[in-house]
C-alpha cells in the first residue's frame, strides 16, 4: 500500500530516554485523526524558526513504532 504525502501538525505527547544517547519521542496528531503508515516509512519533521530567527529546520526520521492506526507515532532520536 502506498500513502500519499500528508502535511499535519503534531504535539509532543511523551519523551523518554531509551539509553544515554537515544530518546524516544511520542507524537500525537493534533487533529486526532489516525496516522497510517507501513513499516519502514519515515517522516520529515519541520520546525519553524522563531520570530527574529527565520531559520527553519527539517529532518527526516524513520518511524520507530508499529503501524497501529492510532493518532500517535514514535521516533527514536540520537
Amino acid at each position: 500500500m502506498t500513502f500519499p504525502v500528508q502535511n499535519f501538525k503534531v504535539r509532543l505527547a511523551n519523551a523518554r530516554m531509551l539509553s544515554p544517547y537515544v530518546r524516544e519521542l511520542t507524537f500525537e496528531k493534533e487533529d486526532g485523526g489516525p496516522f497510517e503508515f507501513e513499516a519502514g516509512q519515515w517522516v520529515n519533521v519541520h520546525i519553524a524558526g522563531e520570530p527574529g530567527k527565520p531559520d527553519d529546520v527539517t529532518r527526516a526520521y524513520s518511524i520507530a513504532s508499529e503501524p497501529n492506526g492510532r493518532n500517535t507515532f514514535q521516533l527514536a532520536v540520537t
